[in-house]
């Protein structure tokens, strides 16, 4: 049973990984704060909304967050695992493909490939050590459900159903994060996010 988890306004959905029995909330910027409260996609990767030539990358603490392991037990997941992400009432489903365990530095690895579709989780790993980023690449596997039922717009409640993320017009959203830190520290996700960008200004070849 996937335990309940409750948060207030400000997230964008809910990241749900039945393997390790993990039902998390989704915010948008890795700052301290949104990965104090659950998971959070890393400022200038694609949102977790599903698309063909997108690849959202989704960080969390590898230890225990106000009583939450949150991703302490990520590595248990497999080739073939499936994980889920609830947002904009749509469920998208992504299956595990690929797990890898590299240097901080090495952002080549979450580059966009145009011809998928892609969440890739992200965390510290050794547990207590984080000299190493654990990355589990999940390729979408579905089209897009509905998700029918609630239509609370205040605290969303997270859990092993299929409840409704609070309702956001992601095709507008607009987000930038200011004083983003680490799952660990502050360094290894500031160096990313600045090689992120440097992928992107790449002026393109003719």
């Amino acid at each position: 049973m996937v335990r309940k988890v409750a948060t207030s306004n400000g997230a964008f959905g809910y990241l749900e990984v039945p393997k390790i029995k993990q039902t998390l909330p989704i915010y948008l910027g890795a700052s301290m704060s949104n990965l104090a409260k659950g998971v959070a996609q890393i400022e200038d990767t694609s949102l977790p909304i599903g698309g063909m030539g997108t690849n959202s990358v989704i960080a969390g603490h590898r230890g225990y967050s106000k009583g939450y392991p949150i991703f302490k037990y990520l590595d248990k997941l497999a080739i073939g695992d499936r994980f889920y992400i609830h947002a904009y009432n749509m469920t998208l489903t992504y299956e595990v493909i690929r797990i890898e365990v590299i240097l901080p530095n090495q952002t080549e690895k979450l580059k966009i490939d145009p011809e998928k579709d892609m969440v890739t989780l992200l965390t510290c790993t050794p547990y207590q050590v984080s000299t190493h980023r654990l990355l589990v690449y999940g390729l979408r596997v579905n089209g897009i459900s509905e998700i029918k039922g609630s239509t609370d717009k205040g605290v969303l409640s997270l859990s092993s159903s299929r409840e409704s993320a609070e309702s956001i017009d992601v095709r507008n959203a607009r987000y930038i994060s200011y004083a983003i830190v680490g799952v660990g520290s502050v360094l290894w996700v500031t160096v990313l996010i600045l090689f992120i960008r440097t992928f992107r200004k790449e002026p393109r070849r003719s």
